[in-house]
């Protein structure tokens, strides 16, 4: 991805807009009554960031309205493999949005919903080459919280990639604010007003320590499909933590907008779903984050990419931070938290015996000792250690 001039970091600067695509009208071109259809990877390109920037702008238009009445709260469906979800009316709205925004613009694309999919009618009109945009959408995130009045703020995500990974782009709307953010034309981060229409510079963290009174830690613990498994091997971390850093309780497919402007430092979750992580990874790695996931047995560092037949499936151990130095040093966290719940479980089978065998209590206790003497002491010099 272009990452822009080196210049133009280091502060906050308004960018020039691409053509602003609210004005787009399809019968204007060349009257044929719609774009015609690319003919370069770099056309699709360029056509996927006017049908993101007009996503944002209209979906938020139309969920703004609905989100001010209260509207949409009805359970229309459930969602597959996520006991902990329902699909709401209000969820609909920002797919068929994009996949209107698809048609108009005649954008060769695949949208990934978290609840439907839809394949564009020109694909096979494609010449051969041409690649195809793939458009995963959260189209309303932190729907649940919606549903029973809370004032979570609601967000829509969409990002967009070529089949081999390649990211595209990426917006990510925050609804009550009536903000954008989104990957802008020279492949970076910003902060799109809807109210000013002015665009703004945004950057992560540089907090590269969990120690460090500024760091702010992002997990999902609203549902017990995620929060037990967390404080279950991270609750010594929290107990650990500076008095002035935070744990942040939200998280979803609108996290990106939170890490990217650097007012939370990481993002982990176990058991994420990729339908939450891809509609706004396009954003996350616009923002150089630290986007990976972990094996939970050899703790192996694998880095994220678009992959469209993993995206119903799940991360067991997935982090967005601001650097590496971050992710490694929640792993090891992790790896702490493991031992920690190995041990309690030892010392809840020895408690179980001894309930069994109360009059082994003291033989038991004093071999324990003995270990733990064992252990604590080096070598001494008269001792060798028994050669393999």
């Amino acid at each position: 991805m272009n990452r822009g001039p080196e210049g133009l970091r280091g502060g906050e600067f308004n960018f020039p807009r691409r053509p602003d695509p609210s004005h787009f009208r399809p019968e204007q071109e060349q009257g044929t009554g719609k774009l015609p259809l690319p003919d370069t990877k770099e056309e699709v390109m360029e056509r996927t960031h006017m049908v993101l920037s007009a996503y944002g702008e209209k979906a938020l238009e139309a969920l703004r309205e609905m989100v001010k009445k209260g509207e949409g709260r009805t359970v229309i469906a459930t969602v597959k493999d996520r006991p902990e979800d329902e699909q709401l009316g209000i969820d609909a709205i920002g797919e068929h949005v994009l996949s209107g925004l698809v048609r108009d613009f005649n954008l060769p694309a695949v949208i990934k919903g978290e609840h439907n999919n839809y394949r564009s009618e020109n694909l096979n009109d494609l010449k051969p080459g041409v690649p195809h945009a793939i458009l995963p959408i959260d189209s309303f995130d932190n729907s649940s919280q919606y549903k029973r009045d809370l004032d979570t703020p609601p967000y829509t995500a969409v990002s967009a990639f070529f089949s081999d990974g390649e990211p595209i782009g990426g917006v990510i709307g925050d609804i009550k604010d009536n903000k954008l953010y989104m990957v802008d034309w020279t492949g970076y981060p910003i902060v799109r007003d809807l109210e000013t229409k002015q665009d703004r510079r945004i950057y992560k963290s540089h907090v590269n320590d969990i120690r460090n009174p500024n760091f702010t830690l992002a997990v999902y613990l609203g549902s017990n499909e995620y929060s037990v498994e967390f404080w279950k091997f991270f609750g010594h971390t929290i107990e650990e933590m500076h008095p002035k850093a935070l744990l942040y309780a939200g998280g979803g497919a609108y996290i990106p907008a939170i890490l990217s402007r650097g007012a939370a430092t990481a993002y982990m979750m176990f058991n994420e779903p990729r339908t939450e992580t891809d509609p706004g990874a396009g954003l996350a790695l616009a923002a150089d984050l630290d986007v990976v996931s972990i094996d939970r047995e050899t703790y192996e560092i694998t880095p994220y990419k678009f992959d469209e037949s993993l995206h119903d499936a799940r991360d067991s151990f997935y982090i967005a931070s601001a650097n590496r130095a971050i992710t490694e040093q929640l792993i090891e966290e992790f790896k702490k938290g493991k031992q920690i719940v190995e041990d309690r479980a030892s010392a809840w089978r020895i408690w179980t015996f001894l309930q069994a065998r109360p009059d082994l209590a003291e033989l038991v206790t004093h071999a324990l000792e003995s270990d733990s003497k064992s252990l604590s002491q080096p070598l001494s010099s008269g001792e060798s250690q028994e050669s393999n």
